[in-house]
């Protein structure tokens, strides 16, 4: 079972990149929007029963991988919202080799050479490798997206894009989302240290209380620990 609140502190206290966001933006920023969390097979990943699994379920085949979300009961809490997202090994072999790793740091096992080869194949299968259960990134709510993309973007701050874009916007014009490019962080492996992707930040607009997620915006964000 992931206690939520003690990965949100670790990744507080991980990620320069949110805390410094949210003082610098504090002024533009309504609160939490999501947390999303990455998984190497399905319900390796177990939320309290405060959060109620949503029917929607999103599919990325780029990377054989499925998503669901998750609402929380109480909506004056903290966390509203958890995007889980989990890997679907094309065969149990394989299956098997990721779950008899678990117990193991993988950079004790594999040499960055080792590392590279897998995320050539499959990018979310070697971030989730490397950082397990914790936090992919978490996602925060503001009013006007667009304003302060503009804003971030002059005071320094790169974003992701997909066909020369910054933000994503679904089919019904309702959810528009962004997020920085991935900061790096540096991982032993059995060669010694090196640079991978780590996190980022997203930011999202709901308009007229738009609820769930649109698969085309998540494969976008998806794409974000490509580098």
């Amino acid at each position: 079972m992931i206690r939520l609140g003690d990965k949100f502190r670790l990744f507080q206290n991980n990620t320069k990149i949110y805390r410094k966001i949210l003082d610098q933006y504090k002024n533009n920023i309504i609160g939490i929007d999501h947390i999303a969390f990455r998984s190497l097979y399905k319900n390796s990943n177990r939320f309290d029963n405060n959060f109620i699994i949503q029917k929607e379920e999103y599919n990325f085949q780029e990377y054989n991988v499925k998503a669901n979300w998750y609402k929380n009961r109480d909506d004056n809490k903290l966390f509203n919202r958890i995007f889980n997202s989990y890997y679907l090994p094309d065969d149990w072999n394989r299956l098997s080799m990721i779950m008899s790793l678990e117990n193991y740091n993988f950079g004790d096992l594999y040499t960055y050479s080792d590392y590279q080869h897998i995320h050539k194949e499959n990018q979310y299968v070697a971030w989730t490798m490397i950082h397990r259960n914790s936090i992919n990134h978490v996602a925060l709510e503001v009013d006007n997206i667009e304003k302060l993309v503009e804003k971030m973007s002059k005071d320094g701050y790169t974003f992701n894009t997909s066909n020369n874009e910054i933000l994503n916007v679904s089919s019904d014009k309702k959810l528009i989302q962004a997020s920085t490019t991935s900061c790096q962080f540096k991982y032993y492996f059995k060669d010694g240290y090196h640079d991978v992707p780590y996190t980022f930040v997203e930011f999202v607009q709901r308009i007229d209380g738009r609820e769930g997620f649109a698969e085309s915006n998540a494969n976008k964000i998806m794409h974000t620990t490509k580098k």
